[in-house]
């Protein structure tokens, strides 16, 4: 689920987001971007990607997915 800016500063500062945003934007195709648990809540991860505006593709094992770009 896609954050509102207000949800998402809640969880985590807007210094922390440009960071992380242009960590994402400059990452070479293929690059693991993000690894969480199936079980997690993944709002902030979804929110940070679709932010970046790159195409990232998910890979799911046993309990473990992982964010790719691509």
């Amino acid at each position: 689920m896609i954050l509102n800016a207000e949800n998402l500063n809640r969880r985590m500062s807007v210094d922390k987001q440009v960071q992380e945003i242009k960590r994402i934007q400059n990452a070479a195709v293929g690059d693991v971007l993000f690894t969480a648990s199936t079980c997690s809540n993944t709002d902030v991860i979804e929110t940070l990607l679709h932010e970046s505006g790159i195409r990232y593709q998910e890979g799911v094992a046993g309990y473990t997915v992982k964010y790719y770009k691509v």
